[in-house]
């Protein structure tokens, strides 16, 4: 049998209509597929397009917002500088308030104990009272004013001398008056100038130190 007579006998067995209907079917097949390939890389287009859109939204969400956070750490660090300006003000002023507070002190000890001699008049000893309570009462209000700038060592520190300071005066000022009233007996009222002036001066030299330590920490060093 030939070739072409095998052929034959197979259309023969087969038939042309199935025959038709098979290529019909893989042709069908063929343009669904392209059709679907088609669709899918235009869906795939699509996609990468809004998937690029998205990360290209996302990108300027995460700029802006990083954007806010250092706006906001500016802010921050700008509150930071102007809160360690202000406590090195602070700081700065206390010390000169207590610096000319030991001066006033011990000139004030000084005419207190010259007066025993009558070397000193009342009228300087008055002055020189005024002096000290004026500077004090002065550096009071600074600190009462300020204290929310200063640590919990400071600040004890502060109000442990207005307190003694306030006390040192009302106690010798009630002293002179039993003396005056009652020059023989003052009624069993003691007060120890030396003893109180030396208490008064050490608190405020630790005060004084613990305020140059804080200004080296200003410092670095």
């Amino acid at each position: 049998m030939t070739y072409p007579e095998f052929i034959y006998q197979i259309l023969g067995f087969v038939g042309l209509p199935a025959l038709f209907t098979l290529y019909l079917t893989e042709r069908v097949k063929g343009n669904i597929k392209n059709t679907y390939d088609r669709k899918l890389e235009e869906i795939k287009k699509e996609n990468t397009k809004e998937i690029e859109e998205v990360k290209k939204q996302h990108s300027i969400e995460i700029s802006r917002f990083q954007a806010d956070i250092n706006q906001l750490k500016s802010r921050e660090n700008f509150k930071f500088t102007k809160l360690h300006e202000k406590r090195f003000d602070g700081l700065a002023e206390i010390y000169s308030y207590l610096s000319q507070l030991m001066e006033l002190l011990h000139i004030y000890s000084v005419y207190v104990k010259n007066q025993k001699n009558s070397d000193v008049d009342s009228i300087e000893i008055a002055n020189a009272q005024n002096s000290f309570i004026n500077t004090y009462a002065d550096s009071t209000k600074y600190i009462s004013r300020n204290m929310l700038f200063f640590d919990d060592k400071t600040e004890v520190m502060l109000i442990n001398y207005m307190i003694h300071c306030r006390d040192f005066f009302n106690t010798y000022d009630q002293y002179k008056h039993m003396q005056e009233i009652n020059k023989e007996d003052n009624l069993g009222f003691t007060f120890n100038f030396d003893s109180e002036y030396q208490k008064l001066e050490k608190l405020i030299f630790p005060l004084k130190k613990e305020i140059e330590k804080e200004f080296r920490k200003f410092l670095g060093e």
